[in-house]
């Protein structure tokens, strides 16, 4: 049994006291000759409170059937031990269930889950809960279910995100972070949606003006690149409340942040700029790596202009030109690598051109004053502005 640092200290159990851990109950094995457990004679002693036995497995197997009874005799063992003894053992199971061995089989999600459940009755009897163990980073720093996302067992995080509810800010520090080295983009915006509290929590203004309305972000890759379509209702309204409207993407293993602010000291005046010009920045969040960063906004006319001819007294729509916005590193007074803060050059800015998207009526801010937009970016150099993203 691997037990965190810190606990083992503080709970190392007499021998006669302690619960086996697993690898010790499926090394044991299912015994002939031994005389039946307590657990396995129903005359000897009533069944526990909440402890469910595994089911038999679908199929033939000496080694499912065995790994499901030393995870058994090991939950089982846990009503009869000291508090810290089963929060230890607690631990170390849900390591098991989360980290297996080499070559040793993944448990199924009904297995994990029986194992879960079982856990979650053993500290009930002991007066504390199984959500308090899953919230702490005890497996190498980081949580559960932070592994079984690395681990690209998104069934099981589902389970361990279920049984860690109330969610804190280090559950969902966890779950950002291991969605962005998984470089997930889609898993980590269905787990936001499905569990709330992942969400980052907005200001009071914000909240008012948004009434139940969500900021949507889809993300596409390709080698070297990625666009970022952002959908951004009441965009001019937060702007003119609040003067800030950021959104975050993760693509190739960075978790990018866009936002649209104004120029003011409130958001640290950027002198490189006229004081109240909206502004569009691109900075990394933890835990990305540095990198070039050559990006460009691009924004479709939401209305077309309209030509008039005043001696015939017709009109004829005018195809109106696409916004295009150039934010780079690299550039006149930009550092050369995008890098998480407080580095220096950890974001870039760029001004967006006057009334293009302030004023009422722009052409490309919908009636409904949406913003739709793309951020198209690069990690190398392109070779002209005109070069594709992603074709």
């Amino acid at each position: 049994m691997v037990l965190d640092k810190d606990l083992a200290k503080d709970m190392k159990p007499d021998e006669e006291d302690a619960p086996p851990s697993y690898q010790s109950a499926v090394a044991a094995g299912p015994s002939t000759s031994a005389a039946p457990s307590s657990l396995d004679a129903k005359s000897s002693s009533p069944s526990r409170p909440g402890l469910k036995p595994p089911k038999s497995p679908r199929a033939t197997g000496g080694s499912a059937s065995s790994r499901k009874s030393g995870f058994f005799r090991a939950v089982s063992s846990m009503f009869d031990t000291p508090s810290k003894q089963v929060r230890a053992t607690t631990q170390a199971l849900v390591r098991d269930v989360v980290q297996r061995a080499p070559g040793a089989p993944a448990l199924s999600l009904e297995e994990a889950e029986g194992v879960l459940e079982s856990c979650a009755a053993a500290c009930a009897a002991k007066s504390f809960d199984l959500a308090s163990i899953l919230r702490e980073p005890f497996i190498e720093q980081h949580t559960a279910v932070y592994w079984a996302i690395l681990g690209g067992n998104v069934p099981l995080a589902h389970a361990l995100l279920e049984r860690s509810e109330p969610l804190t800010s280090v559950v969902s520090d966890e779950v950002r972070s291991a969605c962005t080295l998984a470089s997930d983009d889609a898993l980590w915006r269905r787990l936001r949606s499905k569990y709330r509290p992942l969400e980052p929590e907005p200001t009071p203004a914000q909240a008012l003006i948004m009434t139940g309305a969500r900021d949507e972000v889809v993300v596409s890759t390709s080698g070297g690149a990625f666009i970022a379509s952002l959908r951004l209702p009441h965009f001019q309204k937060r702007m003119r409340v609040a003067g800030l409207v950021a959104v975050e993407c993760i693509a190739h293993g960075r978790l990018f942040k866009i936002s649209f602010l104004v120029n003011s000291t409130r958001f640290t005046m950027d002198h490189s700029y006229s004081e109240g010009s909206w502004l569009v920045a691109l900075s990394l969040q933890p835990p990305s790596t540095p990198t070039p960063v050559y990006a460009r906004l691009h924004v479709d006319p939401q209305t077309s202009g309209v030509s008039r001819d005043r001696r015939a007294g017709t009109s004829t729509p005018v195809k109106q030109k696409p916004l295009n916005v150039a934010i780079s590193t690299g550039t006149k007074g930009a550092e050369n690598e995008l890098a998480v803060a407080p580095r220096w050059g950890h974001e870039v800015r760029a001004e967006l051109p006057t009334g293009a998207l302030q004023d009422d009526g722009t052409i490309y801010v919908d009636a409904a004053g949406t913003l739709l937009a793309r951020l198209e970016t690069q990690f190398q150099k392109p070779a002209s502005d005109n070069d594709c993203i992603i074709c």
